[in-house]
């Protein structure tokens, strides 16, 4: 079984030769970096270097997939306009906001993925992926979803503060990212990717109401899932909250869940377990309920990818990712093993094949 059908057999809960390894964006990037001899920037801002930087994250790790364009937020939001304040060593950061007033969205044109900002790197690299490996690894395209998008161009705090005094006024910038996301979705698709990974962390009591996640967030997600499906592709949902809406994330039937933290007060009210408390902490988080709890969807993380990975020990995250694993088999639906959210640039190489060795010794 390659690692390609590996990914698939997971999603369709099949039979596995072992538990697929998952990778986050660029994790452990200063590894990758020095046995290339180049610097972040030289690799993330050519379709040539960040397909480059992939294959060889998956010849040093040995995980499953690649993907781009890694955990950058604002790759849509150049398309749109937003200036960028680029950094040597880590990923640009947005300097200001296009939409200042409600009047700025009537005239902000949907960006092409084909000609517009770095979209077109990440499609080039996509296609050079699919050609080294797309026979036999799973290759993912990374995507902001429609809130995240309109945040980075509108600011977070903007957003929050509309969603209450001018909600229309939110619904159109969505509408306007949304319609991005669908275009770029498909543009990926096209270009070689077998499954789109959407950042959905915003969808988390620490940010949203339920009320509010489901109007904003959760609306204008329903129809990029949808069109991942019928383009044949496979939807990976991904939610680094703190307090996420499982629930609500779940209830949109992505093909995968990816998620960093469970619901901390679903565990303490059902298994009396403070889960902020144990999962912070290196090695603590051993009964793993978030695992267990979330029914019927293929699950892909969640080994603490700074405390373990940054700061453990080897036997720290070998050890965490086997209470993972092991949490996993009494449940319905397939497991993938990952981190929770990107693993730091700086994290020990031997964490990262702890990752790897866990996976190959777990008998299934």
């Amino acid at each position: 079984m390659n690692a390609k059908n590996r990914f698939q057999a997971a999603i369709n809960n099949e039979e596995l030769d072992r538990v697929p390894l998952g990778y986050l964006f660029f994790g452990a990037a200063n590894t990758v970096l020095s046995e290339l001899n180049m610097s972040f920037k030289e690799v993330y801002y050519s379709s040539k270097g960040m397909a480059k930087a992939q294959l060889k994250a998956l010849e040093m790790f040995g995980h499953d997939n690649v993907n781009v364009p890694w955990g950058c937020l604002n790759v849509e939001a150049e398309a749109f306009g937003s200036e960028l304040d680029i950094k040597e060593d880590n990923y640009p950061i947005s300097k200001g906001h296009i939409i200042n007033s409600p009047g700025d969205i009537d005239e902000l044109s949907i960006p092409i993925p084909e000609r517009n900002g770095r979209m077109p790197l990440v499609l080039d690299s996509l296609k050079l992926l699919n050609t080294e490996v797309g026979e036999t690894n799973p290759i993912i395209g990374f995507l902001s979803s429609p809130a995240v998008i309109a945040t980075e161009i509108r600011g977070f705090e903007n957003i929050l503060m509309d969603t209450i005094r001018e909600p229309k006024f939110v619904h159109k910038i969505l509408n306007k990212t949304s319609k991005l996301c669908e275009n770029y979705v498909a543009s990926m698709m096209e270009n070689g990717a077998h499954g789109i990974m959407i950042e959905n962390s915003g969808s988390g009591a620490d940010v949203f109401s339920p009320p509010s996640a489901e109007e904003f967030i959760k609306g204008y997600n329903n129809p990029i899932l949808k069109k991942i499906n019928k383009l044949g592709g496979y939807s990976i949902l991904y939610n680094s909250s703190a307090m996420p809406f499982i629930d609500q994330d779940v209830s949109l039937h992505p093909d995968v869940y990816s998620f960093y933290m469970g619901d901390p007060a679903a565990i303490m009210e059902k298994h009396k377990w403070d889960c902020h408390k144990f999962h912070s902490k290196i090695g603590a988080c051993s009964k793993r309920f978030c695992i267990s709890m979330i029914k019927d969807v293929c699950l892909m993380g969640n080994v603490d990818h700074a405390n373990n990975m940054f700061n453990g020990t080897y036997k720290d995250t070998y050890n965490e990712a086997m209470n993972c694993i092991r949490s996993s088999r009494d449940r319905e639906g397939g497991f993938i093993l990952s981190t929770g959210c990107e693993i730091p640039f700086d994290t020990p190489i031997k964490n990262m094949l702890a990752l790897k060795d866990a996976v190959t010794d777990f008998k299934i």
